[in-house]
Formats: structure tokens, sequence, C-alpha cells
């Protein structure tokens, strides 16, 4: 988890301006599982990664943390697959049973200011279908 724990320290060493412990009690998380994800001395599982990002404010920052533990978990050749034939990272995301206008709506919340409420829609929606 080196990716995940360079953004995470890149992070709180940034315009966050908040120790180790103000983050850990905002995201809920243990300081000891903090500071062993900060070191990259631990795995970040799906609950801890949700839990860093309830922490973050910014969409951006968010955005570079999921796709750093993304990076951490797929080797490269897998992540090769993604990249667009223009080099576009992640262009290759299957997007294939959208609609047309499906496609459309969801690049735009991607890109929405808003990302932060869309994201809480997405897990919201997504556990609710889990539990079909």
């Amino acid at each position: 988890m080196k990716r995940l724990a360079k953004e995470l320290s890149e992070f709180l060493s940034g315009s966050a301006g908040l120790n180790q412990l103000e983050f850990a009690a905002r995201c809920g998380l243990d300081k000891s599982k903090l500071s062993r994800l900060l070191a990259g001395a631990t795995s970040c599982d799906a609950a801890a990664l949700d839990a860093l990002l309830l922490g973050i404010p910014s969409g951006d920052t968010r955005t570079r943390l999921v796709s750093a533990y993304i990076q951490d978990l797929a080797s490269a050749a897998a992540l090769a697959h993604l990249v667009g034939e223009d080099g576009e990272p992640w262009a290759g995301l299957e997007l294939g049973r959208l609609s047309p206008r499906g496609e459309k709506a969801l690049k735009f919340l991607l890109a929405h200011d808003g990302i932060a409420d869309i994201e809480k829609v997405f897990i919201n929606l997504a556990a609710a279908l889990a539990k079909k």
C-alpha cells in the first residue's frame, strides 16, 4: 500500500492542517491503524478506505486516494488494460453496459463539484442493491 500511504501522507502534510490524531478521530479510525496505514505496514481494506474517504473533504484528494488504492492492489499489467488509446488513464473502464445517455450522465456526475454527495448516493445504492 505504498501509493495509498504516500497520498495520505501528502494530504496530511499539505493543506489539511490536521495531525494524525485529529484525522483518525475525524475518520473514526484507531490512531494505531492510521499510523500503520501511513507507514505502509498494513493493507488497507474496504472499510478503512471508506473511513479515510469520509475524513477527506476534497473530491480531488479522494479521487487520488482511491486511484492509489487501486494501483496498490492491481498489477501494472492489469492496470494497462484501463489506459485508453490516447493514453488517458481509466479510459478503458468498462461502461459498455450503460446506454450512451447513462454513460454521459455518469461522466457528468463524476466530474461534478458535489462529488462527495454523489459518492454517498453511489455507496447507498450499492449497499441497497447488495441486500437484494
